[in-house]
């Protein structure tokens, strides 16, 4: 059988000899690797050079789920299970933001008992954040 084009127009540097290399391997080569199905999505960082070639990021974002899985199992309850999903997700919006998590848990459980319940929005962390730019919020 003979080879099978992938990608065509003018590239330069490594994107070209990648091309070039991609157009070599055997179509037989390409379809046992399923390559022909995803032929785009894998040769799309070529095109467009503001993608990685790589998916460390989002890896790297799903470690600690990873990490923690078998913890979890051992939660104690399910109230101790959302208990911790909660402050696992403020911890996470909080890093999100850019905000320390500990001062963000400090500062809120230090205040929550004489805050305004009507006015308990306040202490979710993007609302806390924008408080303690304007000064409004208690130091650490």
């Amino acid at each position: 059988m003979g080879s099978r084009i992938i990608r065509s127009g003018r590239t330069s540097g490594a994107s070209s000899r990648l091309s070039l290399a991609v157009r070599s391997i055997p179509y037989s080569c390409l379809m046992s690797a399923n390559a022909c199905a995803h032929g785009t999505a894998l040769t799309r960082y070529i095109e467009d050079g503001r993608l990685k070639i790589d998916n460390n990021g989002a890896e790297q974002a799903l470690q600690p789920v990873v990490l923690g899985r078998k913890n979890w199992l051992f939660a104690g309850s399910d109230k101790g299970a959302q208990t911790a999903a909660i402050l696992m997700s403020l911890c996470t919006t909080c890093k999100g933001l850019g905000i320390d998590p500990q001062a963000y848990l400090r500062d809120v459980l230090g205040r929550i008992s004489t805050h305004p319940a009507r006015r308990i929005d306040e202490l979710l962390p993007d609302r806390w954040q924008e408080l303690r730019r304007a000064g409004d919020a208690a130091p650490d």
